[in-house]
């Protein structure tokens, strides 16, 4: 896989509102291509709070996809036919190598966690 200049907007831990209906926080959410009002991808780092429960906020807010890592593992969720399904592959991602992307998150070292990430996707 090579390395992809793909346009993203980070919103951080931005909120997400429906007026007196719903709010909440991802961790992390990003919009692709343009920045948009709700993002493409809303990561969830699960540490004493977060799990597949808080999928029906985001399904609210109609987010397509949302990511957890949870214990060194990312879970993928993509929404589908206004349900959310537990996928093996990020459809925004689908070259992404989540095993790679795993294994480098658990690295100590940030440079060395996108030195060995870098490294894999080049060969």
């Amino acid at each position: 896989m090579k390395s992809k200049r793909i346009e993203f907007f980070p919103s951080g831990s931005f909120s997400q509102i429906i007026p007196n209906i719903l709010e909440y926080q991802a961790d992390l959410s990003y919009c692709f291509g343009i920045d948009k009002p709700v993002p493409d991808l809303c990561i969830e780092v699960v540490i004493t709070s977060g799990s597949p429960i808080k999928l029906q906020k985001y399904k609210l807010m109609g987010v397509p996809e949302v990511w957890f890592w949870e214990d060194g593992t990312i879970e993928v969720y993509c929404l589908r036919e206004q349900e959310y399904e537990k996928v093996v592959k990020s459809e925004l991602f689908p070259e992404l190598d989540l095993s790679l992307l795993n294994r480098c998150l658990l690295l100590s070292s940030p440079l060395e966690a996108v030195r060995e990430f870098r490294q894999a996707i080049q060969k």
